[in-house]
């Protein structure tokens, strides 16, 4: 959760924290209000999230080789101008949108990638479904309660939910739900 014109706005990464742990919403909360101290980050960690871009970073230029039309959308720090850019870029239809941006109300989410496929929607005769990438070997279940929030934030966007969602795991294998 961060703070956001004045109020909060909350990410997939809040709800699994509510689910797993209402202690760590209410610190998470106060935090806001007064900043705690905060154990400095460890390398392991560090690791772990640039091995994660690594991976993200490996499958786009899969995508990119395979010849597929693809727009990255451009980082900002307001994720609601990030779901305009987003909303621009599903409109010209490419196969894939990169770093899309999501928000419904306040939540807000970052996607690694929106497929395009041949359902129609609002857009036309396509609309998109989410992918992310994961180092883990084996879907987990915070992974799909990330994708379900996903599809439940690129719903009111395009008209229709999606119908599927897909996870390309760290050995780049692609679990499908």
């Amino acid at each position: 959760m961060r703070k956001y014109s004045g109020g909060l706005i909350f990410s997939s990464k809040d709800l699994s924290g509510f689910l797993g742990c209402r202690h760590r919403t209410f610190l998470d909360l106060r935090d806001q209000e007064d900043a705690l101290p905060q154990a400095p980050e460890d390398e392991q960690a560090k690791l772990l999230k640039l091995k994660g871009i690594d991976h993200e970073m490996k499958y786009l230029q899969q995508l990119k080789n395979s010849g597929l039309q693809i727009i990255e959308v451009e980082k900002c720090t307001d994720p609601y101008e990030g779901a305009g850019r987003t909303l621009w870029a599903m409109k010209e239809g490419p196969d894939i949108i990169s770093q899309a941006v999501l928000t419904l109300g306040k939540w807000h989410g970052y996607v690694d990638f929106l497929r395009r496929v041949d359902i129609p929607s609002d857009l036309g005769n396509f609309s998109y479904e989410v992918v992310d990438t994961k180092l883990a070997l084996n879907p987990q279940p915070k992974h799909l309660l990330q994708l379900c929030l996903y599809n439940d934030m690129l719903q009111p966007m395009q008209g229709v939910r999606p119908q599927n969602m897909s996870l390309v795991m760290g050995d780049s294998t692609v679990a499908d739900f």
